[in-house]
């Protein structure tokens, strides 16, 4: 039976509610993005995650969050035939931007039909040779993963400089097997704040890796 975004996002956003009795929605979603981030984190450095903020019981409903959203991404894609699906994404403008009105911050996502089309026409998937590939302004990062779905070999990297939008790519990678980087910065002014260097281990059979690092540094070369 077919599995429709309607309802997949009705289950994950009822689970997402019970959150926000005590907490901003906004607040909550960063929270998450973090705590998912942490999931995959292999280097030391202090967790993205605040623990401290929230209950025992609302550790378990970030964790069922957490599964929900495994769980719908290997649908779409293993069992719809989807070459990617950002589900962050969607949630994240139709619901956190939209329904509750969070600011948009001038943030608008490329459709992700629109993504798989400019890979389609853009892309040229018979060249052996490795490449990187770079947005400057990636948001949830669908343009990569289009690209990614097409050439899944070579390394990708974006730049942002929303925070939230920076984890959101950072997730999407990690789920579809993205060896790459993702920099929070300003890509105008070169200002940085930080970055994720994510499935660095991929070509030695460790897939889902994340680490950071707040010290500035080259493509691919921190």
């Amino acid at each position: 039976m077919e599995i429709q975004n309607g309802g997949m996002m009705k289950e994950f956003e009822d689970l997402f509610l019970k959150l926000s009795k005590h907490h901003d929605n906004s607040v909550i979603f960063n929270d998450f993005l973090s705590y998912c981030v942490d999931m995959f984190r292999i280097d030391e450095k202090p967790q993205h995650y605040p623990y401290e903020r929230y209950t025992e019981e609302e550790h378990t409903i970030f964790y069922e969050l957490f599964v929900q959203l495994i769980t719908y991404t290997n649908t779409m894609i293993n069992e719809q035939g989807k070459d990617f699906y950002d589900m962050l994404g969607v949630f994240y403008e139709d619901i956190i931007q939209s329904k509750w009105k969070a600011g948009t911050r001038g943030q608008f996502f490329t459709p992700m039909n629109v993504s798989e089309t400019l890979a389609e026409l853009t892309v040229n998937k018979e060249d052996e040779n490795i490449y990187k590939a770079l947005d400057c302004a990636c948001g949830s990062s669908r343009t990569l993963l289009a690209y990614h779905s097409k050439r899944p070999y070579d390394i990708c990297i974006g730049q942002d400089l929303d925070r939230t939008s920076c984890l959101m790519s950072v997730i999407n990678f990690v789920l579809h097997g993205v060896k790459g980087v993702i920099y929070n910065m300003n890509s105008l002014t070169g200002e940085f704040f930080g970055v994720w260097k994510v499935n660095e281990y991929v070509d030695l059979g460790l897939p889902m890796t994340v680490e950071f690092s707040d010290k500035e540094c080259g493509l691919w070369d921190c």
